[in-house]
């Protein structure tokens, strides 16, 4: 190709590039969307005046040197690839084939790379890496399909920062309308790129924090009716109405606040608007689309143009229903605790932190004669020497702020001494001292007038004591008379076989036994035990309490009772926390009601469920298996069943057959005293005619079966 032919080719391929880069400029200036892709799109958008104009220049000398009939008249070559080298776009021409054969001024600065670097396919190597492949195929296909196409692809630039470009490539002619290669501009949008990565960044957060506003965001005309410009979606969580109805002019907010509430809107909104810097608060209600009233807390500003005319509104509207139901809420506290302060049968007093009267009750009113009014503010010594007198202790913790109790203080009034018991206690976050006083001068005198009834009743507790005491050694006495007849007896064939293996007969023992008075001593003795262990029942029968009425009851009530007392229960002593073990209870779903005494099956089975919690808590139990207490009630027509089930250590034959003995434990000593069993092994048969039982393996577990008699006529039915 001659100089002149390129000079001539250079001149179409600029023309092309330019009329594409003053089709953008005018779609730009236009705002109308671009008719390509959104690669090609994005080359329209960036296309600025600077270069648009450049544009208009290179076309008007083009078209006059190509127009010219004469020589001297055409635009110099020269001129024109100064034009190419002078626009924002880098360009490069190729031939038909594809292969680059020019790159102008500023390609070459971009790149630097030279024109020579750059032909053939040496123009690739300014392309990044990952975007070359994609660059050559768009070369190449654009040359052979010799249509118009653009892309995106990073370029290198001669520092070595990659920069993403926009390329638009265009088929061109000679001057005799022959297809002569394909012209690439490239313009740099990075920056473009990253200008609306931060518009769509700052656009996503306002979107998010409007949305997790609880409330509404909104934007309104600055005149009445106030129409809504925007509303976020809170709008419709709070209304039940959807957001386009007011944006689109169909409904007014005023149009669903509470008709009550409408005439006091306007004024405070045209208050702000009208004051320099003016801003609004309103508090009404609103009327949902499903009926509801609302409570709202509505915050908005004006917002002015340059020239201080108010061109909208924006605020934020809450729905402030359940804080005001709270508020009200507390209101009613704060009275109904003025109430019980007020109801107390105390002397109720609070000082601040300066130690001055803050509270002052109806029963301080009393005590002193001082109403309430005249003794706030009055200093801490002198409302507590009214009060509770001038002890020096108390006035020292009052002076400290240090909870305390005073027991039994005087204090003299008009009426006389009286006896007050004074208990200071701070309030919590208020920072406040409280003291309580209470007037006891009517217990005083009433435990002196029972002093005297105390000393008799406690001579009872130590005739009671000596009962118990008799009760131990008088048992041993009578088991042991009764064993010793029972190993006289001849019928027996144990006593006559240990008798012949003495060579003693028991024939001569019971000659020698008659002839000495023996049996009449042992009859004596068993008669004389007899007698004192009425004369100790009829004592202990005396001085015990009186029993509980019968009560019809539920017998799961009564479990669950007990359940829940030893729920709370630990017991250092014992060493056994009831709280960690698993809980079963399977209830008969049957009417389980009894006639019994609820307090005493209540200590039968906590005395129950402490027995077991103690066993299990002496076992270790493999990995996944935890301990567990399973209660199992059955209802049948005569009885009501409880099994209390354990999966401890079990218990041994031998011991089994003596749990349900007096002062009979396995603990050791200190840890039980071994009456549990047997106060419950009473109340069950003696108390309520029923039977307790055990069963066990050692190893296994322990099962416990109660069970007690159904009244006559009571009927098995659902619950």
């Amino acid at each position: 190709m001659s100089c002149v032919q390129f000079q001539r080719c250079l001149g179409a391929a600029i023309l092309h590039g330019c009329t594409a880069c003053l089709s953008s400029a005018a779609l730009a200036a236009t705002a109308q969307p671009p008719p390509a892709t959104d690669a090609s799109g994005l080359g329209f958008v960036i296309a600025t005046t600077a270069g648009a104009a450049l544009c208009v220049v290179l076309l008007t000398l083009w078209r006059l040197r190509a127009s010219s009939p004469h020589r001297h008249n055409r635009a110099p070559a020269h001129l024109v690839e100064a034009v190419a080298d002078a626009g924002p776009a880098l360009l490069w021409l190729s031939d038909t084939q594809g292969a680059c054969i020019w790159v102008n001024a500023r390609w070459r600065h971009f790149t630097g790379h030279s024109n020579e670097a750059a032909r053939g396919d040496g123009w690739l190597y300014a392309i990044a890496a990952e975007g070359r492949d994609a660059a050559r195929d768009f070369a190449r296909t654009g040359a052979s399909a010799r249509r118009p196409c653009t892309m995106t692809f990073p370029m290198t630039r001669h520092d070595g920062i990659v920069r993403h470009m926009v390329a638009e490539g265009r088929p061109y002619h000679d001057t005799h309308g022959h297809y002569a290669g394909f012209c690439i501009s490239c313009l740099d949008v990075t920056d473009l790129m990253e200008a609306r990565r931060a518009l769509e960044e700052s656009e996503r957060r306002f979107s998010t924090l409007v949305t997790n506003i609880p409330g509404a965001v909104y934007r309104c005309s600055s005149t009445p009716p106030w129409h809504m410009q925007f509303l976020s979606a809170g709008a419709a969580n709070i209304t039940g109405i959807p957001v386009s109805r007011f944006t689109d002019g169909t409904l007014t907010w005023e149009s669903i606040v509470h008709p009550d509430d409408r005439a006091m809107l306007n004024h405070p909104v045209i208050e702000a608007i009208n004051a320099p810097d003016g801003h609004f608060s309103l508090s009404y209600r609103i009327i949902t689309a499903h009926g509801e009233t609302r409570h709202m807390m509505e915050y908005g500003r004006p917002v002015k143009d340059s020239t201080g005319n108010v061109r909208y509104l924006d605020g934020v509207i809450f729905d402030v229903t359940e804080q005001q139901a709270i508020s009200e809420a507390l209101r009613d506290m704060r009275d109904f605790l003025h109430d019980v302060l007020e109801a107390m049968p105390s002397a109720l007093v609070g000082f601040d932190v300066k130690g001055r009267v803050v509270q002052w009750n109806r029963v301080a009113e009393s005590m002193t004669g001082v109403a309430a009014e005249d003794a706030l503010d009055m200093p801490a010594r002198d409302a507590t020497r009214l009060l509770a007198g001038d002890d020096p202790r108390l006035l020292l913790a009052l002076e400290h702020r240090t909870p305390d109790t005073f027991s039994r203080l005087s204090v003299y009034r008009d009426d006389g001494m009286h006896h007050v018991d004074v208990q200071t206690f701070t309030a919590g976050v208020a920072d406040v001292l409280v003291m309580r006083v209470d007037d006891v001068t009517r217990r005083v005198r009433l435990e002196e007038a029972l002093l005297q009834s105390e000393k008799m009743l406690s001579i009872g507790g130590l005739a009671a004591g000596m009962a118990h005491e008799i009760n131990n050694p008088l048992g041993a006495i009578l088991q042991g008379a009764q064993n010793i007849q029972r190993r006289l007896d001849p019928a027996l064939p144990a006593n006559r076989a240990a008798a012949e293996e003495a060579h003693c007969p028991l024939d001569a023992m019971q000659s020698y036994m008659v002839a000495r008075g023996i049996p009449g001593f042992l009859d004596g003795i068993q008669n004389a035990g007899a007698r004192a262990a009425s004369l100790v029942a009829h004592m202990l029968e005396f001085i015990r309490p009186s029993q509980g009425e019968r009560t019809a009851i539920g017998l799961t009530t009564i479990i669950d009772r007990a359940l829940a007392l030893a729920g709370n229960d630990y017991s250092d002593n014992m060493n056994h926390d009831f709280r960690t073990l698993g809980i079963v209870r399977d209830y008969d779903p049957t009417d389980d009601i009894i006639s019994c005494i609820p307090a005493e099956l209540e200590q039968v089975f906590l005395n129950l469920f402490r027995n077991a919690a103690q066993a299990m808590r002496d076992k270790t139990y493999p990995e996944g298996i935890s301990p567990e207490l399973h209660i199992v009630t059955r209802v049948l027509p005569s009885e009501v069943r409880v099994d209390v089930i354990d999966n401890g250590p079990g218990i041994s034959p031998a011991v089994r057959k003596r749990i349900f003995e007096p002062f009979f434990s396995t603990r050791d000593a200190g840890k039980g005293v071994g009456m549990g069993l047997a106060i419950a092994y009473f109340i069950i048969t003696t108390n309520h005619g029923g039977t307790i039982e055990c069963a066990s393996r050692p190893g296994e577990g322990t099962r416990l079966t109660i069970r007690l008699p159904r009244d006559e006529g009571t009927t098995t039915g659902p619950r």
